[in-house]
């Protein structure tokens, strides 16, 4: 059952209500909640929303978190500016964003409706799975082991559902409406679950704690579909415009099945078909010292060569990517987007690193071997300098290496 968090009563007040709450507010930043003097004190006649607004902690994050740790939230958050002369109380705002998710969930096609068809399957999986581990744990049977290690090998599919979430639904909420809880919290949780799973895959579900792992992994994977219920989706449903979902739902083809066939939207559809129809053909010539492309020519080239192109300017932004089928996803949402909003925390200072060495200098490529989905693939980071040596960006190149492999491997 959630706990009723009324966020007009003052700090102190809640901290006795709900000891735990110390622990969760000195997590966000409210350091002084751990100093019994203070919380005496000041937390006396301080509202965690004015304790946010003074500490500059996005109110999204703070509710989000509260939400994660099952309270249920009264008062007003000031999460919306709104028009009315009364602010609205936190149960209304909420019930708007779930209303409005609720529509967009209920809409063919549209990109939170194919979310919601995948968690529904997931759901599914998630209790086959902990049935199978029940009986397992009385007869052991290696039947059944088989079967949980089947089940296993399906729930790592939602990898394609969380990384959809991290291309497409994260960075934008954060670089273009600042809502950073979703990307902070929700991102680093997906990838911890993803890795676990794959962990699981490869270990002996005989070995002691194997179970208990299982059964924490699949925890984190149902508090998850919580989260997105009553906190992701909704709040990408309040904020995101038509448009945006319709790029969405266009860079969302370029994904692997996860659980559910591909839905069409035939709203987006239609955009798509007129916004192509309206492009008119551009007769003018691009001349370069090595000759001269018609704009047509030079975007079929790009999207020829055999390697997927992205380039970051001198500012840190996404100015182009190449089309096409892709490993490395490439949302259409990030270009004129800083590159670092697009990775997840825990690469975003190693992408930091590299640029800062490209601009000083230091470093003028830097190649990375890795596999992906079974593929041997080579990933070079490149400074673009003019010939005067001056940065002006950074281009990515992502190639297959599979077929250089095999011959070389002859």
């Amino acid at each position: 059952m959630s706990k009723k968090l009324d966020l007009t009563k003052s700090l102190y007040d809640l901290c006795k209500e709900y000891p735990e709450l110390i622990d969760i507010m000195v997590e966000l930043g409210f350091t002084e909640a751990e100093n019994e003097m203070t919380l005496n004190t000041v937390g006396r006649v301080m509202r965690i929303p004015k304790g946010a607004q003074i500490k500059k902690i996005p109110m999204n994050k703070v509710v989000m978190a509260l939400m994660n740790n099952g309270f249920e939230l009264a008062g007003n958050p000031d999460l919306d500016k709104s028009d009315d002369k009364e602010p609205r109380n936190a149960a209304d705002i909420m019930k708007d964003k779930m209303e409005a998710a609720r529509i967009l969930i209920e809409t063919k096609g549209h990109p939170l409706n194919l979310f919601a068809k995948e968690n529904k399957v997931l759901i599914t999986e998630i209790d086959k799975t902990k049935e199978l581990m029940f009986q397992f744990e009385d007869s052991r049977s290696e039947e059944l082991a088989e079967m949980i290690l089947n089940q296993i090998s399906l729930l790592r599919t939602i990898a394609i559902h969380y990384a959809k979430k991290g291309d497409l639904l994260y960075p934008h909420m954060k670089h273009k409406y600042e809502i950073s809880g979703p990307s902070d919290l929700m991102w680093t949780d997906d990838d911890e679950i993803r890795d676990e799973l794959r962990r699981l895959d490869g270990c002996n579900i005989r070995e002691q704690e194997y179970l208990e792992r299982l059964a924490r992994v699949i925890k984190r994977m149902e508090e998850m579909l919580i989260k997105e219920k009553n906190v992701l989706f909704p709040i990408c449903a309040k904020f995101f415009q038509k448009e945006e979902w319709y790029n969405i739902y266009q860079d969302s083809k370029d994904y692997a099945k996860c659980f559910v066939e591909f839905i069409k939207w035939p709203e987006a559809e239609e955009f798509f078909a007129q916004q192509k129809a309206s492009c008119a053909a551009d007769g003018d010539i691009i001349r370069l010292p090595g000759g001269h492309f018609t704009p047509e020519q030079l975007r079929a080239v790009l999207n020829t060569i055999p390697i997927e192109i992205s380039f970051v300017d001198e500012n840190n932004m996404n100015v182009f990517f190449n089309e096409g089928p892709k490993l490395f996803k490439r949302a259409t949402m990030a270009i004129d987007r800083d590159v670092f909003s697009c990775h997840p925390p825990k690469i975003e200072m190693m992408v930091r690193s590299i640029i800062d060495d490209f601009r000083s200098g230091v470093r003028d490529s830097v190649p990375v071997w890795m596999e992906k989905e079974g593929i041997p693939v080579l990933v070079n980071y490149i400074a673009v300098r003019d010939e005067n040596g001056k940065y002006l960006g950074t281009l990515e190149c992502v190639q297959k290496m599979d077929e250089a492999k095999k011959h070389f491997g002859k």
